[in-house]
């Protein structure tokens, strides 16, 4: 699988639907911080779950979880939330978009 890095982020071109947005959502929240090469797979993992409880797009899920800081929660605490299962993350996720304004339940 090819790597493309652009500003200290690493994005699979292949294995998601919107990279161009991820470059935009990478470059807004780590800036110099890079992901570890296990934190990119674990999120398009989180993405795709929290498409598929919520009957939503991989786009569409990307979106929400973008805006309401569900993805940023994800990224700060990974070292936690990718030790638990995926029912509970999706949970966790849930809770902090609430949190921040979004409404699906």
């Amino acid at each position: 699988m090819t790597i493309i890095e652009s500003n200290n982020c690493f994005c699979y071109p292949n294995s998601f639907d919107v990279s161009a947005e991820s470059f935009i959502f990478a470059t807004e929240t780590f800036n110099n911080r890079q992901m570890s090469k296990y934190e990119i797979p674990f999120l398009t993992a989180c993405i795709q779950a929290f498409g598929r409880r919520f009957s939503m797009t991989r786009q569409a899920a990307f979106r929400y979880l973008h805006k309401h800081k569900g993805l940023a929660f994800l990224i700060e605490f990974y070292d936690v939330e990718h030790l638990q299962s995926m029912d509970e993350t999706i949970d966790d996720l849930l809770i902090v978009c609430q949190k921040n304004g979004g409404a699906l339940a």
